[in-house]
């Protein structure tokens, strides 16, 4: 971590808690339930063993053709919303393309 991020980082400690409850109050009362409603998304539920921040939203999307998944992502990010597949070759986050 640089100097400088820690700098504007360090004021914000103070507040994590505050915010996490935030976070997960809208998360569990809004988009969660609002995501569900959606015929073919699913939201997976917490492991009992996790303490979850909700600052982001993963759900599954089912019943789609690759095609029609690459829709959705498009529209999504022309709608000023950034998606991103998981299991893609572009994501970083899923282990299988860590090398």
């Amino acid at each position: 971590m640089h100097g400088v991020t820690a700098a504007m980082i360090y004021p914000q400690i103070s507040t994590l808690d505050e915010r996490i409850e935030k976070y997960n109050r809208r998360y569990l009362d809004i988009v969660e339930p609002r995501l569900n409603a959606i015929r073919n998304v699913k939201v997976p539920k917490q492991l009992k063993e996790v303490s979850p921040v909700f600052d982001s939203v993963q759900f599954n999307v089912h019943g789609m053709s690759e095609e029609q998944l690459q829709k959705f992502v498009q529209a999504a990010g022309a709608n000023g919303v950034p998606v991103e597949v998981f299991g893609a070759k572009s994501n970083a986050r899923y282990f299988r393309n860590w090398r």
